[in-house]
């Protein structure tokens, strides 16, 4: 049995819907960077874990 996969439907909504989130993940992601070279490593899991 063979699957066909097909990419999905998107336009400027569902972008416009997922920029809130892309934008939270980069600030977690930056900030989990920068306390990992900062601070003590309990502070970063803390920042991790927000």
């Amino acid at each position: 049995m063979m699957l066909i996969s097909y990419a999905a439907e998107t336009d400027f909504e569902f972008y416009k819907s997922l920029f809130p989130v892309a934008v939270a993940h980069t600030i977690g992601h930056v900030a989990a960077t920068v306390s990992m070279s900062r601070v003590a490593v309990s502070f970063t899991h803390i920042i991790k874990s927000g």
